[in-house]
């Protein structure tokens, strides 16, 4: 009796795969290519084709053969297509990328800083909106009340608000305690030029019901915001006129070798109108020129002549006139062009050997002059005002010794209301005669002992003259 016993199944050889066509019906495998030898001058690689690209690329033959194809250690060229490289710039190589090498982690000394902190700084903390300060909120509920009013126009109106409204208006700026009224409101808002903030009156509602009532109030608003309107105008040309007088001031002093200059000024307060003082230090082919003058009057007309007169002294002066031919063409200039208008200027010329003054002085305070050993004496040599189209008197001239100190002043470091002017001179040359030597040191004590109640503008300028 024969048992049966199931085959395995068939696998072929192992070590003989080129047979296995044998069950599967196909031709034989050649095998796996004898490999050649590749030289480095004659390697060639097909190209290959990007990965990003679905489309494939078409084909092309390839290089034709070579002659040197098929002899020993020449490698045949290929018979296969290759892809065509559709970026011709990108004809390089495919090296295979270097391996990414990663920087060994030091470990931290003790005593070294983190690079980060462990913990991280707290977060500022978000800022509140500020709220705006008491003087602004006046200024924001006008602003809003132009809108229910008036608008950009100019003239009177009346706006009547219930208790609510008016509420609403006032604790929406911060108006809650401000002396307002709390109930019904009645709001006379008047404008007197475009682009000019309102002003309002706030009485209660019932002041304006009767039709005379409310025109009162409205003649009183409009009269108020006139009032108002001069005033903002004339702090405007006040602070212009000292825009152009500070613009008008020479910006440095010349370096002048035997002499030593400085120079104060002090503009007049806020509260008081503008005036004509002015300044100047020039070096000339006759010598140093010195000057200090004042306008006639308080007004913008008053700090333009100011320059006019300053602008064609240094133009005059450059071309070597004597102080007396200067002054005659700074009064016809002064005639020709304000009429009316009346200046003082006085003029002192240093010779360049620093030992005698010419002085010219048309209607200005006298300079005085301090000698090495502290005395002190005016130089009065006076003159006419220019603007007054008069001839003025021949410059007068001084010996000046080594050492000497020359203050020129304006009258409003001295002159004070309800008293004589030689009393403030006479105080002047006090405190001169006993301060210090050096110039700035003068310059300061004396602004510190007579301009502290001045209402006017003060400049002074001080030479010291030394033997050159």
């Amino acid at each position: 009796m024969r048992t049966h016993q199931a085959a395995a199944p068939h696998r072929g050889p192992a070590r003989r795969p080129h047979l296995r066509h044998r069950d599967r019906g196909q031709r034989p495998h050649p095998g796996p290519a004898p490999r050649r030898r590749r030289l480095p001058h004659r390697t060639h690689r097909p190209g290959r084709t990007p990965r990003h690209r679905h489309r494939r690329a078409p084909l092309h033959p390839g290089p034709p053969a070579r002659r040197t194809a098929g002899r020993p250690g020449r490698r045949p060229a290929p018979l296969h297509p290759r892809p065509l490289r559709r970026h011709r710039h990108r004809r390089t190589r495919h090296r295979r990328r270097p391996r990414r090498r990663t920087a060994r982690r030091r470990p931290r000394h003790r005593d070294r800083p983190r690079t980060r902190p462990r913990h991280p700084a707290p977060r500022p903390p978000r800022r509140r909106p500020r709220t705006p300060p008491a003087a602004a909120r006046p200024a924001r509920l006008l602003d809003a009340l132009a809108h229910h009013t008036l608008g950009d126009a100019t003239g009177t109106d009346t706006t009547l608000l219930d208790a609510e409204q008016w509420h609403t208006v006032r604790t929406g700026h911060g108006l809650a305690a401000a002396g307002l009224p709390d109930g019904p409101t009645a709001l006379v808002v008047a404008r007197t030029k475009p682009g000019r903030p309102l002003l309002a009156l706030a009485v209660d509602r019932d002041a304006v019901a009767a039709p005379d009532a409310r025109s009162l109030l409205s003649q009183l608003t409009q009269a108020a915001a006139l009032a108002l309107e001069a005033q903002r105008s004339q702090a405007e040309e006040h602070a212009l006129a000292l825009t152009l007088q500070r613009s008008f001031l020479p910006s440095r002093l010349p370096a002048v070798p035997g002499v030593e200059l400085a120079v104060r000024y002090e503009p007049a307060s806020a509260r008081s109108e503008i005036g004509g003082d002015f300044y100047e230090a020039l070096d000339t082919p006759a010598g140093l020129l010195l000057a200090i003058g004042d306008v006639a009057g308080h007004s913008l007309e008053a700090a333009m002549a100011m320059g006019e007169l300053r602008h064609a002294l240094r133009a005059y002066a450059i071309e070597g006139h004597d102080p007396q031919t200067l002054l005659h063409r700074l009064d016809a200039l002064l005639v020709r062009l304000r009429p009316g208008l009346t200046a003082t200027v006085c003029l002192v010329l240093i010779d360049p050997d620093r030992r005698h003054l010419r002085i010219a002085n048309a209607g200005h305070l006298p300079p005085a002059l301090r000698l090495p050993d502290g005395t002190t004496r005016y130089l009065d040599d006076h003159g006419i005002l220019l603007g007054l189209n008069m001839p003025q008197p021949p410059p007068t001239t001084h010996p000046v010794p080594d050492g000497a100190t020359l203050l020129l002043v304006t009258d409003g470091l001295i002159e004070v209301p309800g008293e004589h002017l030689a009393t403030g001179l006479e105080a002047l040359r006090t405190v001169y005669a006993d301060a210090p030597p050096s110039p700035d040191s003068i310059g300061d004590l004396l602004l510190s002992t007579f301009a502290k109640a001045q209402s006017d503008d003060v400049a002074l300028l001080v030479a010291r003259l030394h033997h050159s």
